[in-house]
């Protein structure tokens, strides 16, 4: 690689209001190696040097680490070598290390940081919920049963998307194909939401899914006494036993992987469960936390897996060489705005676009903590999680050759014409970057049609899951799935746009921030206005289609004046009273 030379005034990035150790966690955190080719990798240790001497040394590690060719002795020596140079070439200073992470495309400005205080602070916008857009009756009977036990809507959607993303992790015998690949079930999701918001109730899912796991464990602890009892009679042969004839330990199997591990033992757990598994974190950081400290491999991971596509890595036991096929990976988190930023830095590393987003906001109002005392919702999902258990059992022996499941003509249609409106709509208000969660989001309401078809035949002789070959998505089921994505993308785009960094600066999010062209078309505005009332207005005023677009985008996310009720349509919020 060239050796570029970055000549910087060491004062260039005072008062950016980020010191040294943020930037290098800002790098890890987005899996960037900015130690590619001899002359970066010098040059970032003469940086580290310079900024922090001796303290720079086990940051010099853990940047160099994301490199295939680290080695610790040679990151030592080369460090101690920038350590004892007082003539560093190129002007290379501190300021380097800035420009390097920058040209990696890592921001490096305190404004992230800025951003989040301004989302945690703002008037409240009340975001739009979904199962107030489907018919109660149409929802499968289960997932009725959880609606039937939450307070509010807000909740009820929370709890509803929690079960569902919990179930999707259980569902080993049911794939479709989307856009000319196999796809399976699991989804990736995440509650936003401020603190003391009762998000933590969404730990409750995890319930639904727990006599799975408690089959698991039991099965693993037989296998584990008939391992042991084998193992016994090996040992009492003494010199008589043939090493070929050793027992081997079983796997250690467990639905559940928790957030806390390091990728090597996340993969390992995923494999020794067959490729599955189900990690739900109720505190964003824990899992922010392990994307730090493992130099980028979680993050890669994390991405490879919402596809399908391969893990591959070295188990150090035994030196084993460990390739996992079809991840079959699900992730539910909750977490405050801090949090979330901490996780997903930004859009464009490709994890922000494979989670749902679903944003809580806090409400100043005390409920009666006695309303109904009969009522346990840990209890309410377990019922439900055992009434799931025999699909459950259905999938599992299916999942060498799993039921095909699709969606009819007419549903394909309506389908490819929604999501093209949708990406053009989100393009046009908020940027390109939307366009990859807008394509991923069509992928996940594909995948919640699959799982709310498998939902709908618990308690039901409907579909015999255990001869099929193939089963069609309900009309009823396809609905919901449309209209779920249809608020989730708001919720989405508000994430993005109030959480994550841009280039141009934040602006005051409330209408005296507005221009005067802003300001016109919004006044000219009902309280329920359409894309093509915006466009009519505008054009009329010789404003080109592309701006009266931008300017919609900015009720919605800059301002918050506005809110997205479907494709095209809009209400005005609270705040522009």
């Amino acid at each position: 690689m060239s050796s570029t030379k970055y000549l910087f005034n060491p004062q260039l990035w005072a008062g950016v209001g980020i010191d040294v150790e943020t930037v290098v966690e800002r790098i890890i955190a987005n899996g960037r190696d900015i130690t590619v080719g001899y002359d970066n990798w010098l040059r970032l240790g003469f940086a580290l040097a310079d900024g922090r001497g001796e303290a720079g040394r086990e940051m010099y590690h853990r940047l160099s680490a994301m490199n295939p060719q680290y080695k610790a002795s040679d990151c030592n020596r080369q460090y101690d070598a920038c350590l004892k140079s007082a003539d560093r070439p190129g002007g290379v200073t501190v300021a380097t290390l800035f420009q390097m992470a920058k040209d990696a495309g890592v921001n490096v400005s305190a404004r992230m940081v800025e951003q989040v205080e301004v989302a945690e602070q703002v008037e409240t916008v009340e975001m739009d919920t979904f199962l107030d857009k489907v018919s109660h009756d149409d929802l499968p009977p289960i997932v009725q049963r959880l609606v039937e036990s939450c307070d509010n809507l807000q909740e009820a959607d929370m709890m509803t998307l929690g079960m569902i993303v919990a179930a999707s992790g259980a569902m080993p015998g049911i794939c479709g194909v989307y856009d000319r690949r196999r796809v399976y079930a699991p989804l990736y999701g995440c509650i936003v939401a401020p603190p003391a918001s009762s998000k933590g109730r969404l730990a409750a899912c995890m319930k639904f899914v727990e006599p799975i796991q408690l089959e698991i464990r039991e099965a693993n602890l037989r296998e584990l006494a008939d391992y042991k009892a084998q193992m016994a009679e090996y040992q009492a042969l003494g010199r008589k036993a043939n090493p070929a004839d050793q027992p081997q330990e079983p796997p250690f199997r467990s639905l559940f992987v928790p957030a806390n591990s390091s990728s090597t033992a996340t993969y390992q757990a995923l494999n020794d469960n067959g490729g599955e598994g189900l990690t739900f974190e109720t505190e964003g950081d824990v899992m922010a936390t392990t994307m730090r400290s493992d130099y980028g491999d979680y993050s890669t991971g994390l991405r490879a897996a919402f596809h399908h596509e391969p893990i591959v890595y070295n188990r150090r036991k035994d030196n084993e060489h460990v390739d996992i096929q079809e991840p079959r990976w699900a992730v539910m988190l909750t977490g405050t705005p801090h949090q979330v930023v901490n996780l997903v830095p930004d859009a464009e590393n490709g994890l922000f676009s494979r989670f749902i987003f679903y944003k809580i906001d806090r409400r100043v109002e005390w409920h009666d903590v006695f309303r109904d005392d009969e009522i346990i919702i840990d209890d309410v999902i377990r019922e439900l999680g055992e009434q799931y258990l025999p699909i459950y059992h259905l999938m599992k022996s299916r999942k060498a050759c799993p039921v095909k499941f699709r969606l009819t003509p007419a549903q394909k249609r309506r389908f490819n014409a929604f999501f093209m409106e949708l990406q053009t709509e989100q393009a046009n208000q908020i940027g390109d970057d939307m366009v990859a969660s807008v394509r991923r989001l069509g992928l996940v309401c594909f995948r919640i049609a699959m799982i709310l078809t498998v939902l709908r035949s618990v308690g039901s002789d409907s579909v015999e899951w255990g001869s099929v070959e193939r089963v069609e998505c309900d009309d009823r089921d396809f609905t919901t799935a449309l209209e779920l994505v249809n608020v989730l993308v708001a919720h989405t785009a508000m994430v993005y746009a109030t959480l994550l960094r841009h280039d141009e600066p934040q602006q005051d999010i409330r209408m005296s921030g507005m221009n005067d062209v802003q300001r016109a078309v919004f006044d000219a505005m009902g309280d329920e206005f359409t894309t093509k009332d915006v466009i009519e207005y505008t054009s009329s005023r010789n404003i080109p289609r592309r701006t009266a677009e931008n300017i919609i985008g900015s009720f919605l996310t800059r301002f918050r004046v506005a809110t997205r009720v479907k494709n095209g349509l809009y209400r005005k919020t609270s705040i522009a009273v």
